[in-house]
């Protein structure tokens, strides 16, 4: 397999460090860019870490909707993200209720329920295909990778 990155063009050097001490360095090409304004067509597989968090729904809606009108059909998103409970209870408002707070206090956007990424998903032409618990770091929210599809 062979992979691009899109980053912006401070965090690439350490991501070349990381991929040169994992042994992959020459199977992916590191690509300065702003999410904000392109995504590279023709890709299998969009893979957005810890992005769709930062945003708001509507800008949101916008970088998936940018990332499904470059996709080519039989392609697939695949969004890592921490996906909080329908309900927060007490034991949940340090991990989940902390890291929401964060995410709009520093960037605007917010954390999303399963049902809410969903619903994202859709409204920018996905088809949504499955939720896949990640297991966390002790102490952290867990995480999940959602997979979507261009919606037909």
């Amino acid at each position: 397999p062979r992979g691009l990155l899109f980053d912006l063009p401070a965090a690439l050097p350490a991501a070349r460090a990381a991929l040169e001490a994992a042994g992959v360095a020459d199977r992916c090409e590191l690509v300065p860019a702003d999410h904000g304004v392109e995504v590279r067509p023709g890709a299998d597989l969009y893979l957005l870490n810890h992005l769709v968090r930062d945003h708001g729904d509507a800008a949101a809606e916008a970088l998936l909707r940018r990332c499904r009108d470059a996709m080519a059909d039989g392609a697939r998103v695949l969004v890592l993200e921490t996906v909080l409970p329908d309900v927060l209870g007490p034991e949940d408002s340090v991990s989940y209720g902390l890291t929401d707070l964060n995410n709009l206090v520093y960037t605007g956007g917010r954390e999303r329920t399963a049902a809410e990424y969903r619903t994202l998903l859709a409204a920018a032409g996905f088809a949504h295909v499955s939720t896949t618990a990640v297991p966390a770091v002790p102490g952290l929210p867990d995480y999940a990778a959602i997979e979507a599809v261009p919606a037909r």
